[in-house]
């Protein structure tokens, strides 16, 4: 899973486990809030009650003087104290009418306060026309009846008002403590979460892009063998990989860039050699000629002035290799058929090869892109390839020539051979001058650096791979095709690879 991922992956835990806090805080302060006013109206209808009880018991105490003594003034106390309850029961319907007591209902208590106050009218009548036995019998039954009824039901009012408030409160605080333990844990869920992010952050990018810096540094100091292992699934990864391709390139450029200088050194060193020997040839080949005219044939001497010739004339094409190496001179830049080419080579290799008994297999592009290039210097490398993998296969062998065309319009073109190989040590060494493997007196180690230098000039590549000694050996060579280059008159910037590569 990539970091991007994963980052959106942990926003959105963090970002659910904020909103199911919040929501849980939100809630617990909307319960707070309900069970606060439902607290407020509960104490509200609790000192009604209360105000009730007292009222009511002052009311039946101003009935009870009126009965027993018959005074105007606890009558009229009587009334005034009665006005009081409806009053009180008023203000009660009022506070419980939206929100209705779910332990009192004030309508039972207004009802039998009612049937109360009819029979307390007619003990009143009674008492004021014609008192007397009737009264009591009266009192004795419905009256006494209803007031007793009427208190107990105020009283039992004011004892389930207490029940209640109770009840609402320890309710409100359950709810409150349940929503706060909710907001504790997803609280404590979103730590653990932001330690555990923390920790991966730490582990997944921290301590790997520490490990890329130190790999860095290392690169800058000029290691270019350090290789960094991590996985493909994240960007890190990714960006391990792009550090391990760009140490390669680094390693491989800094292999080229060696390896131009030593010829550049090499070649002006040769270039010495080849002008201090080349005077010195000239003066033991001459004579040498003269006296081989100058002596019949059956001379015993003559085979000793032959022996002298051939020495000096294999002398002097060492130093024209020199120079060649040492001094290139200006190649006649056209387009050139690269098929066409190969087929003059092979033609003029045809007898060497057929003598060695060398098989060889074209796989020729057809329709292969013409390439800028010197027709001479082209055909001059392909003879060293082909010179070269003859050389390899002293018991024969096969010989493929295969020409194709790779991205960006390049033209590429294998020389494989089935011979010798050759041993990996020596894969980075094969363009060196005067580097061979072959036996002394076979080869001056040359041709392959001139080769690699007139391919350098043509801007492409040469390339040598073998999976080691005795599996063969296959020299790659890339050119631009015309649709590659620049435009004409530009300048043709070198690229040449010398590199390594097994199959």
């Amino acid at each position: 899973m990539s970091i991007r991922l994963r980052l959106a992956w942990a926003f959105l835990v963090m970002t659910g486990l904020v909103v199911l806090t919040g929501t849980a805080l939100l809630f617990t302060q909307q319960v707070g809030e309900r069970y606060a006013l439902l607290g407020l109206r509960a104490a509200r209808v609790g000192q009604i009650t209360r105000e009730l009880q007292v009222q009511l018991n002052r009311h039946l105490r101003a009935m009870d003087f009126f009965l027993l003594l018959g005074e105007a003034s606890d009558r009229q106390r009587f009334e005034e104290t009665g006005g009081e309850v409806r009053r009180i029961l008023k203000e009660w319907q009022e506070v419980t009418t939206h929100e209705p007591s779910e332990w009192i209902d004030y309508r039972q208590v207004a009802r039998a306060y009612d049937r109360f106050r009819q029979t307390a009218d007619q003990v009143i009548t009674l008492r004021a026309e014609a008192p007397g036995p009737a009264l009591w019998q009266l009192l004795e039954r419905p009256f006494l009846t209803e007031s007793e009824l009427l208190k107990r039901l105020v009283d039992q009012t004011v004892q389930q008002d207490l029940a209640g408030r109770e009840a609402v409160s320890a309710q409100g605080r359950r709810v409150r403590q349940l929503g706060l333990n909710v907001a504790l844990v997803f609280s404590a869920l979103a730590i653990l979460m932001a330690l555990g992010l923390a920790w991966w952050i730490f582990r997944s990018v921290a301590q790997p892009l520490r490990v890329l810096i130190k790999a860095a540094e290392s690169i800058g100091q000029g290691d270019l063998t350090v290789r960094l292992a991590m996985s493909r699934r994240h960007e890190i990864g990714q960006l391990a990989l792009a550090l391990n391709q760009m140490a390669e390139n680094l390693e491989r450029l800094q292999t080229q860039v060696i390896q131009m200088h030593r010829m550049s050194a090499l070649g002006q060193v040769a270039g010495g050699v080849a002008h201090e020997l080349n005077n010195p040839l000239t003066g033991v080949l001459g004579p040498a000629q003269l006296l081989k005219q100058q002596l019949p044939l059956g001379n015993p001497h003559r085979e000793m002035i032959e022996r002298i010739e051939a020495s000096a004339l294999r002398c002097r094409k060492i130093v024209r290799e020199l120079l060649d190496f040492a001094r290139p001179t200006k190649l006649e830049m056209e387009e050139v058929n690269l098929t066409a080419l190969w087929e003059d080579t092979l033609a003029l290799c045809h007898s060497d090869l057929s003598v060695h008994n060398i098989t060889v297999q074209k796989n020729l592009l057809a329709g292969l892109p013409l390439v800028r290039g010197s027709r001479q210097s082209l055909q001059q490398v392909f003879l060293n390839l082909v010179t070269n993998a003859w050389q390899a296969m002293p018991g024969g062998g096969t010989l493929t020539i295969t020409t194709r065309l790779v991205a960006n319009g390049w033209v590429e073109t294998l020389v494989a051979d089935t011979g010798l190989g050759i041993p990996r040590q020596h894969l980075t060494r094969v363009f060196e001058p005067f580097f061979t493997t072959k036996e002394t007196g076979h080869g001056t180690g040359l041709g392959l650096s001139v080769s690699y230098g007139l391919i350098q000039r043509h801007g492409g590549s040469l390339e040598a791979q073998s999976e080691g000694a005795g599996k063969g050996t296959t020299f790659v060579v890339r050119l631009p095709s015309v649709f590659a280059l620049p435009a004409k008159g530009a300048g043709v910037s070198p690229s040449v690879s010398i590199g390594q590569t097994l199959s």
